[in-house]
């Protein structure tokens, strides 16, 4: 996390997040679809990133799926270990968090 992100706020952040970890077992492919970030939809990127690491089999790894909505070539995934890398920061966390404790 980092002190110049404001929106959503950070404690909003850590409850987003936290929401998201324990409501992991209702977590549903759709889930992995890309929300719209742009909009600020309470839990959805952290929904998304729950989504991401609990179907992370499910993902094709030919490049075609891209992270957070982003067409770039470096936001596309080619391998597994690519996706924690590539991760927003607060995000990362909430990835070893889950591989910590193996969700």
């Amino acid at each position: 996390m980092y002190p110049q992100e404001f929106s959503p706020s950070i404690p909003q952040q850590i409850n987003d997040s936290i929401a998201a970890i324990n409501d992991y077992d209702h977590s549903l492919p759709a889930d992995l679809e890309k929300p719209s970030f742009n909009t600020y939809r309470t839990g959805a990127k952290e929904k998304y990133v729950i989504a991401l690491y609990k179907y992370r089999h499910d993902i094709p790894l030919d490049g075609s799926f891209h992270l957070y909505n982003n067409d770039s070539d470096e936001d596309a995934i080619r391998r597994l270990e690519d996706i924690p890398a590539k991760l927003y920061p607060h995000h990362k966390l909430m990835w070893q968090y889950l591989e910590k404790f193996q969700k």
